[in-house]
């Protein structure tokens, strides 16, 4: 017998049953269900859902509009909200946990994933701690199955338009990687277009690794979570959903209403809670949203795209399929892509974390004096995440990614737990609004306008620094929203030299290891293909950034290369023809779009070895930060790809667009496409240089084979 829904409760439906009983206004089975949600906290939660999205809605028009006397979201009052946003919402968290909990019963379906083995095999595993850079073996594997694959699909002879008769043998085959800088959707969005031309052109099967800062995460974790898509396809996906903030109501419950919506929402927040010693803050549940909102499938998203079916008349809202556990367990794409075959680039997302030598991590309320000048350094250590495993090759010390989340003592993890969900690491690769206040400064530093009221602006600041030293360091140094905590695999680590210990120091007794984006270290994600075993031939680097046409690109590049004691020395600039295309137009705007613009869709820089320090100031630095070198035989070209204006859309400007900010995280399908069709110009027109230099690479690998044979 139907039974009436109950006036005080609101049952949340997991599977299609459910969802159909709850529709003609039956309460469905309680072990259909995800939560039971109070009505008090339900009303509760539509207030504010619908405060945030007044804010979101009033902030995104005044974006796209120009409007509001600069206080878009993209501009500095809207980066200073978005950290008061995200401080309260840590500090609402902290202080209503428990009665969060009472409000999303949400244990039985944890209590399941903490026993599925066929779902979760490593919870019959422990990890260990390795404290060597070298390469893992299930990455050697691949390494050796990604040559074999290339030869065996003649990948190389057909990109390169090589003569069939042609052998070409496996020393020969260069190690091509691709990276994607950050810049919010305008990077996820102008990734995916970079990859997807890259699949059509035949350039993704050369592809040995696949590097992202921030947004670019975004772009991997969607390519290597949907394995059955291309980019372009999902491309076309985010076009159709991305019309809501992740974080607006109507985004929010388009997942929430869905067949494990809910729990792939907050379950990672529960598990986190539950662990103790770490807690869940504002970017855990910004990672899990945006994640959830962003791997959508368009029948996910039709609660938006009903929405906007009844205004277009498109009649798309029911298409797709759900979200799906499997699909946020980023080791699963060993398998689903066939990276254990070689059948495509080992992805790599990127964070970092900020050391600060004089800060006692074992005890952060002690004062912990630093008299000795050279003791109040900082810089930036990067930590990568592959599908085999986590880690920073300057410490170093890596662990299986699935034990990221457990944790370790004495180079052990203490307990046994399903694998960290990719949204909770994709919060934390593109959490930029835990950044400390530096990276801001620079980007504003960097954006300054240029004449007399730039340069007296610059004046003013480098005075100003120069004067107020110790004020600039604790500025620079503050953190306006706290990064992500997870627990410290070097916890109480036993260190077996001096050095290890040196280097460990104060980190082995901090139970926690705080990271944030990446792009506050560097825009681009170029270091991590240098980790040691990794024999780097060409990169390939797209840039989104907002400064692109700010000729900061060199200083960029070189900068993420001095610790691998690299140089970079643009080559003479070439201007090519834009490729036939029913899209170009021969207007004055073209032309001169084409003017500007042309030499500049694949700049060419050749790298090379910097001599030793000059001065022992310098190579203590270098000592301190422990950055492992790049080989003597490897100085590999870099083809940098910035995303520019071009004549097939002369009137859009990828970094002056307002709806293509940084800081924008609503797009119409129509913005989408816009984007796109720029995107995917500026990578066909860069392809020749591409193919030319990947062809330098190939015939220069062939003659040192050849050398040393005849040598030999």
């Amino acid at each position: 017998m139907p039974v009436e829904p109950s006036t005080s409760t609101v049952w949340l439906p997991t599977d299609p049953l459910a969802e159909q009983q709850a529709h003609h206004g039956l309460q469905p089975a309680r072990e259909h269900c995800d939560i039971v949600w109070s009505q008090a906290a339900q009303a509760r939660s539509k207030t504010n859902s619908d405060d945030d999205g007044d804010d979101d809605s009033s902030s995104s028009h005044k974006e796209h509009n120009g409007g509001g006397g600069g206080s878009g979201i993209g501009s500095g009052s809207g980066m200073h909200r978005l950290a008061s946003a995200f401080k309260s919402l840590g500090s609402s968290m902290r202080s209503h946990s428990h009665a969060a909990l009472e409000l999303f019963r949400l244990s039985s379906h944890i209590s399941s994933d903490l026993t599925d083995t066929q779902l979760y095999p490593e919870l019959d595993h422990d990890a260990t701690v390795s404290t060597s850079a070298a390469l893992a073996p299930e990455e050697e594997a691949f390494r050796a199955a990604r040559r074999r694959f290339i030869l065996s699909t003649r990948a190389l002879h057909k990109f390169l338009e090589l003569d069939e008769a042609d052998e070409v043998d496996a020393a020969d085959v260069p190690e091509v990687c691709l990276g994607g800088s950050g810049g919010g959707y305008r990077a996820c969005l102008g990734f995916l277009a970079m990859m997807a031309v890259a699949q059509k052109a035949g350039l993704w099967d050369l592809v040995w690794y696949v590097a992202g800062v921030s947004g670019s995460c975004w772009s991997i974790a969607s390519v290597y979570t949907f394995a059955h898509l291309g980019a372009g396809d999902i491309l076309e996906n985010l076009g159709r959903g991305s019309g809501h903030h992740p974080l607006s109501a109507a985004a929010v419950n388009a997942v929430a209403t869905t067949a494990s919506g809910v729990y792939l929402q907050l379950a990672p927040l529960v598990i986190k809670l539950q662990r103790g010693h770490v807690h869940p803050g504002p970017l855990d549940l910004y990672g899990t949203l945006t994640t959830t909102h962003l791997l959508a499938s368009p029948g996910v998203r039709r609660v938006v795209a009903a929405e906007q079916d009844r205004t277009t008349g498109r009649g798309e809202g029911e298409q797709g399929g759900e979200l799906k556990k499997e699909w946020f367990k980023f080791t699963r794409c060993i398998t689903s892509m066939r990276l254990d075959e070689g059948r495509n680039p080992l992805p790599i997302l990127t964070a970092v974390r900020h050391e600060r030598t004089w800060k006692d991590w074992s005890s952060p309320h002690s004062q912990h004096p630093h008299t000795d000048p050279k003791d109040a350094r900082t810089w930036w250590q990067w930590f990568t995440f592959t599908p085999y495993d986590f880690g920073c090759d300057s410490l170093p010390f890596y662990i299986p990614t699935w034990s990221f989340g457990r944790h370790f003592s004495r180079n052990v993890s203490t307990e046994r737990l399903p694998e960290l969900s990719l949204s909770l690491i994709l919060g934390l690769c593109t959490s930029a609004p835990a950044a400390p206040l530096s990276a801001y400064l620079g980007t504003l530093y960097r954006n300054l306008p240029t004449g007399a009221f730039g340069r007296h602006l610059r004046e003013w600041a480098d005075s100003w620094s120069a004067r107020h030293k110790a004020d600039k360091e604790r500025l620079e140094n503050h953190h306006p929203v706290h990064a992500q905590n997870e627990p410290n695999p070097l916890f109480e680590a036993i260190a077996r030299t001096e050095e290890e210990e040196r280097r460990w120091r104060g980190l082995n007794g901090a139970p926690r290891l705080h990271m944030v984006d990446a792009g506050m270290a560097n825009n681009e994600p170029h270091t991590v293909f240098f980790r040691p075993g990794r024999k780097v031939d060409v990169v390939l680097l797209g840039d989104y950034s907002s400064d692109v046409q700010k000729d900061a690109a060199v200083e960029r590049i070189g900068d993420g290369l001095v610790d691998r004691r690299l140089g970079v020395r643009p080559r003479p600039a070439t201007s090519l023809p834009p490729p036939p295309s029913a899209l170009l137009t021969e207007s004055k705007a073209a032309q001169e779009m084409q003017r500007k613009f042309g030499s500049k869709y694949a700049q060419v820089l050749d790298t090379f070895h910097l001599p030793p320090p000059a001065t022992r100031h310098e190579a203590d630095a270098l000592r301190e930060r422990n950055v492992p070198p790049a080989p003597a035989d490897v100085e590999p070209a870099i083809v940098y790809l910035p995303l520019l204006p071009h004549a097939v859309q002369p009137d859009y400007d990828p970094s002056t667009a307002d709806f293509s900010s940084s800081y924008n995280l609503v797009w119409t399908q129509h913005q989408v496409e816009t984007l796109r069709i720029t995107a995917e110009a500026n990578v066909w027109q860069a392809l020749p240089t591409i193919r030319s230099v990947i062809r330098e690479a190939y015939q220069r690998k062939k003659a040192a084979r050849l050398a040393r044979l005849n040598s030999g």
